[in-house]
């Protein structure tokens, strides 16, 4: 795995994201979430680009797996463009500590 996957692996049952996940295994890639986030909101990749001012191309990079090599800035306007906030969490020695 990577670790986005890490990460997304060790959410909470609960957390709102593995709902987007509709019942798939917990090793959904990280880019599958991306795409339902987007289309929870109805929006396409290219009007999703427009709001971000980035190509069609690069929302699709994003979402066909370039997640794993992003900067946490892109994937941060990637969600406030949608109208999330991204929380990026370090687990260490069992416990978490949110780090933006």
């Amino acid at each position: 795995m990577n670790p986005l996957q890490d990460l997304m692996a060790n959410l909470p049952p609960d957390h709102p994201v593995r709902s987007l996940h509709n019942g798939h295994p917990r090793g959904t890639p990280p880019a599958n979430v991306l795409r339902n986030l987007r289309h929870s909101k109805n929006l396409t990749q290219a009007e999703l680009a427009e709001l971000l001012y980035v190509t069609q191309e690069r929302v699709s990079a994003l979402e066909r797996g370039g997640v794993a090599r992003a900067q946490i800035g892109s994937l941060r306007r990637y969600v406030e463009a949608l109208g999330g906030r991204l929380h990026v969490e370090v687990d260490l020695d069992g416990e978490r500590h949110e780090i933006s």
